[in-house]
């Protein structure tokens, strides 16, 4: 799975944030080397220097996985991914809660069936005990009342299952949390008295110290430049994605970066008009608490 971002410093960075080849950036999973792939055909990512150490059960929120649905609008692709999420982890939440009253229940019918054979059965006892402390054993051939029988024939699958719909839900929230910490931001960059480009990006350290790295690298290339923040978005890292293909025509091309755009000024307001609306929807209300 592509990496959307990775520590360095103390901070989670963006693949959007370092330049192509060497980021001293580290996986915040296993904190091995990655290193960003920015070309002109994959969405851009980290990726490990020899196998990923992600689980197949992690949660793609920087939609680098998907294929994306660039008919949409903005507010349109937001309403849909955040509906997704929610779906996606009342699901797993759903899940979980089925699973556990599942294993209480039978784990409570096995657990009054224990005591019983203890002072009746010894030697029965002892050999179910050994069937629950060691899965590999397989179970006691003698009679059981229906539901015990039942309830032991499913003790370890459900403690599997269980097991694993944690781990999803664990992981979904991990992802969430480390995905929340990310600001979306649209710039306006006057760099000249007539030209002006746009920069959609994302980060997860203070606003002003992502500028400062902007505006330094910009200087190369333009002295006199003023730089406008338009908006900010907290919780839509997703979208910075689905922008830079969505727009990719009006894409400026400015030595290795490929986060600047030439825009007519009625997509400009339509795209402060979708991201005031995205801020306000529902499910991005219910996504933030």
């Amino acid at each position: 799975m592509k990496l959307a971002y990775g520590q360095q410093g103390g901070h989670l960075i963006h693949v959007s944030e370092v330049e192509r080849g060497q980021s001293g950036c580290y996986c915040p999973y296993c904190g091995v080397a990655i290193i960003p792939k920015k070309g002109k055909v994959m969405a851009h990512h980290f990726a490990h220097r020899g196998k990923s150490c992600w689980q197949p059960n992690a949660y793609d929120f920087f939609g680098l996985e998907k294929q994306l649905p660039l008919y949409l609008d903005l507010e349109t692709y937001a309403h849909e991914t955040y509906a997704h999420y929610l779906k996606h982890n009342r699901q797993l939440s759903e899940q979980q809660q089925h699973w556990q009253q599942r294993q209480a229940s039978d784990q409570e019918a096995i657990r009054q069936y224990y005591t019983h054979l203890r002072q009746q059965r010894p030697s029965d006892y002892q050999l179910l005990r050994l069937y629950l402390v060691d899965e590999a054993q397989t179970l006691p051939d003698f009679n059981y009342p229906k539901k015990i029988y039942f309830a032991l024939q499913n003790f370890h699958t459900q403690q599997y299952r269980l097991r694993e719909i944690e781990d999803k839900l664990s992981y979904f929230e991990e992802d969430a949390i480390r995905f929340r910490k990310f600001m979306l931001y649209f710039l306006k960059i006057q760099v000249s008295v007539q030209a002006v480009i746009y920069k959609i990006g994302i980060t997860a350290r203070a606003l002003e110290l992502r500028l400062a790295e902007i505006e330094r690298d910009l200087r190369w290339h333009f002295p006199q430049l003023d730089i406008q923040v338009l908006f900010t978005l907290s919780n839509a890292a997703f979208l910075e994605n689905f922008f830079k293909q969505k727009y990719q025509q009006h894409r400026y091309e400015l030595a290795q970066f490929t986060e600047y755009f030439v825009l007519p000024p009625h997509e400009v307001d339509q795209i402060l008009s979708e991201l005031n609306r995205i801020s306000k929807l529902k499910s991005y209300q219910s996504f933030c608490s």
